[in-house]
Order: structure tokens, then sequence, then C-alpha cells
């Protein structure tokens, strides 16, 4: 082998890797905008299902809910909101939370209305959990699961926190996915904190 042809080899080498780049970047292009709006469908839906006949349009009281949003700190470090809406005018919200299961973020929609000074969770939905292991922490997407239905039209006193049975607590778990869970419960009880201190 000469220096020639290693350095042809290397031009080709790098040639192909510029047209693959190009390529790529291209593909991103195109798919970036129907990625998005599929995800803005799929939050929207999840919206409307942890919360029937919610009205979320109240640009006001949504602006409102997202300053209140960069002042607030979930108990659990893992947990977070990283949406909140009105409900209603008022009467409730809708929320994007997350916190940390067995592959990492375990994010959720969950509808809390309120009723005087207790919660109640209308509804949750499951929007990502892509990381939890199959067969076992990513159960958590089965709408049929109790950790997921054992939610729907649950009253909670402001101030009170939800807890798996292993942890003391009264709610269900999934078996052999104590850390998924675990997640739900930290990402629910952030939500529910959320929502006693904006009421």
């Amino acid at each position: 082998m000469g220096k020639n042809t290693i350095v042809k080899d290397t031009l080709i080498l790098l040639a192909i890797t510029l047209i693959a780049g190009l390529l790529l970047g291209a593909v991103y292009g195109v798919t970036e905008g129907p990625i998005a709006e599929q995800a803005l469908k799929a939050k929207t839906e999840a919206y409307s299902l942890v919360y029937p006949g919610g009205d979320i349009s109240d640009e006001a009281a949504n602006a409102e809910l997202a300053k209140a949003l960069e002042a607030f700190a979930a108990d659990d470090s893992d947990a977070k909101i990283t949406e909140a809406l009105s409900v209603n005018g008022g009467e409730g919200y809708v929320m994007s939370c997350q916190a940390n299961g067995y592959g990492g973020p375990v994010k959720f929609a969950v509808g809390i209305m309120i009723d005087g000074d207790n919660l109640v969770i209308k509804g949750l939905s499951v929007l990502e959990a892509a990381n939890e292991t199959p067969g076992l922490g990513a159960k958590i997407t089965d709408d049929t699961q109790p950790v997921r239905t054992q939610f729907a039209d649950l009253s909670v006193a402001a101030g009170d926190k939800l807890a798996v049975a292993k942890d003391g607590g009264t709610m269900d778990q999934i078996g052999g996915a104590t850390l998924t869970s675990r997640a739900c419960m930290r990402a629910v009880n952030a939500a529910l904190k959320f929502a006693a201190e904006n009421k």
C-alpha cells in the first residue's frame, strides 16, 4: 500500500461521511415538524382523557400558572411539573409531570379538580415510559393496570402525599416494578402540591 492509496481512501471515507451527514440532516429537517405535531396531538389527547370536558383555553390563567411553575419546587428532587394549564376557569388543572423510574424519566398527564380543601384526581395518563423494563415497568402504559386506574376520581386532602403499599401507603403498585410505581407517586405528588399551592 502506498501513501497515495491511504490518502485516497481517507478522502473517499470523508466524502461518504459528509454526504451521509447531509442526508441525515435533511431527513431530520423533514421529519422534525411532523414528530412535534404528533407529540402535541398525543399530549392534547392525554389532557382530554385526564380531565374529560375540560376547557384549557384560558390564556391569561395559563400565563399566570407558567409564572408560578417557574418558582415551584417539588418535594422530591427528581419530580417536576413541565406544564400546568387551568381548566374550566380555575376549577382545576391539567399538568404534565415526571419523575425518574428504573430507566429514566417517566412522564405523565394528570388532571386535578379543586374541591374545597380536597383535590380530586380526575385521571392519569402516561405520556412517555419508553425506557422502562419491558414486561415490568413498561406495564405502566397499560390503561387497565391498577396503578393507573386507582387514580380516577381519587380525593386527596391538600397536603397529603400518596405512596405505594410497599412504602406504607395505600396505593397499588406494579409487581416487580417498584421503581416505576414510586416514580408515578412522586410525579403525582408534585402535581398535587402544585395544585394545592395555586388553588
